[in-house]
C-alpha cells in the first residue's frame, strides 16, 4: 500500500497577517457598561470662593437656577458642556462646566476640574505629555467627553471650547504626529462618547477666549483656580477611568460601546482608509447593512444650537 499525502498533492493554505488590524479592547462587556452608567461622576455645583468670579459670570450665574442634576432635572432641551484649559508656564490644568437649558431658564449643573498629572504614579496620570497650554485644553475635552459617556441618554448634549487645534483635534478634523500621544487619546475619547450617547453632537464648537463669553469665562475661571491647588476631589469614577486608560482602553473603546449597544448589528470588517486625517496609516470601519444604522445617523443628524443661542443671557 502507498501513503498518499494530501499537503503534497493540495496547494498551501492562504494564511492572512491580521495583526495590523486587529483590536486590543482590553476590557470585558460589563466594564464597557461600567463607561456608560448613568450618573456615576457627580459635578460639583458649589464654586470656589476665591478667587472672585468675574463681574459677567457673577451676572450670568445670578440668572441660572442652580441644584438640578441631569438625573433630577424634569428635562432639559440640550446640556451644553463648556471646556478650557490653563497653563502659567511651569504646569497646566483643566476645566469643564456644564449648563441645562429648557426653555428660557438655563440650569447651571455643576463643573469639574483639576490638574494635568505628568507623573506615572499618580492615579490620575493618564498618557505621557508635557505641560503646555494645548496639553489643557486636551485634558478638558476628554474629561468632558468621559462625563458626557455617563449622561442622560435623551437629553442632547454639545461641546464648546476655545481652542480651535484641541477641538479639531477631537473631531478628527486635524491631524498630529506621530509624537503626540495625547491628541489620538482625546480623539478616542469623543468617539466613544458619541457612541454612547447618539445624541452627543459630534461636533465641537468654538467661542473666543477672553472675549467676555460668561460660561467660557467661568471655564476659563475654574482652569486656573484648579492650577492653584483649588480643584475638584477626584470622583471613584475618574479614577476608575484614568486606571483603564492607562491600560489602553480608550482607543477602540467605540467599537465595543457600538456593539454593546446595538447587538443586531451584522458584522463590520476593517480596511484601510483612503482619505485618513492623521498621519501614518489609519484604518476605517465599514459596515454592513443593519436595521438600527438609520436610527443612529437619525439622532446624530439633530439640529444643536449655535454657541451664541446655547444659553441665554
Amino acid at each position: 500500500a502507498r501513503r498518499i499525502s494530501l499537503a503534497d498533492s493540495l496547494p498551501t493554505a492562504v494564511t492572512v497577517d491580521l495583526s495590523a488590524v486587529s483590536l486590543p479592547v482590553h476590557q470585558t462587556i460589563d466594564q464597557v457598561v461600567q463607561w456608560t452608567r448613568e450618573a456615576v461622576w457627580p459635578l460639583c455645583g458649589d464654586l470656589p470662593s476665591e478667587p472672585p468670579l468675574p463681574a459677567c459670570v457673577q451676572d450670568f450665574l445670578a440668572k441660572c437656577a442652580f441644584g438640578d442634576s441631569p438625573r433630577t432635572a424634569p428635562c432639559y432641551e440640550q446640556i451644553t458642556i463648556y471646556t478650557d484649559g490653563s497653563y502659567d508656564g511651569a504646569a497646566s490644568s483643566w476645566s469643564f462646566c456644564a449648563f441645562g437649558s429648557q426653555g428660557d431658564r438655563t440650569t447651571f449643573i455643576g463643573w469639574s476640574a483639576g490638574q494635568v498629572h505628568t507623573d506615572a504614579a499618580d492615579p490620575l496620570f493618564l498618557q505621557p505629555c508635557r505641560h503646555s497650554a494645548l496639553c489643557g485644553e486636551q485634558h478638558a475635552i476628554l474629561w468632558a467627553a468621559i462625563w458626557l459617556m455617563q449622561s442622560p441618554r435623551h437629553f442632547r448634549s454639545h461641546l464648546v471650547s476655545d481652542c480651535l487645534v484641541a477641538l479639531q483635534q477631537a473631531t478628527g478634523t486635524f491631524g498630529w504626529s506621530d509624537a503626540d500621544s495625547f491628541a489620538p487619546l482625546c480623539r478616542a475619547a469623543m468617539q466613544a462618547a458619541c457612541s454612547a450617547r447618539p445624541t452627543l453632537d459630534s461636533e465641537i464648537s468654538h467661542v473666543r477666549s477672553h472675549q467676555g463669553h460668561p460660561a467660557n469665562e467661568l471655564a476659563d475661571h475654574l482652569a486656573k483656580s484648579a492650577n492653584r491647588g483649588h480643584g475638584v476631589t477626584p470622583t471613584p469614577h475618574q479614577l476608575w477611568a484614568a486606571e483603564w486608560i492607562r491600560q489602553g482602553a480608550l482607543a477602540w473603546l467605540w467599537v465595543q460601546i457600538e456593539a454593546a449597544a446595538f447587538p443586531d448589528m451584522q458584522a463590520f470588517g476593517l480596511q484601510p482608509d483612503p482619505n485618513p486625517n492623521g498621519v501614518g496609516a489609519s484604518l476605517r470601519v465599514v459596515h454592513a447593512i443593519c436595521a438600527s444604522s438609520s436610527k443612529v445617523q437619525e439622532s446624530r443628524s439633530q439640529h444643536f444650537k449655535k454657541p451664541d443661542q446655547q444659553l441665554r443671557m
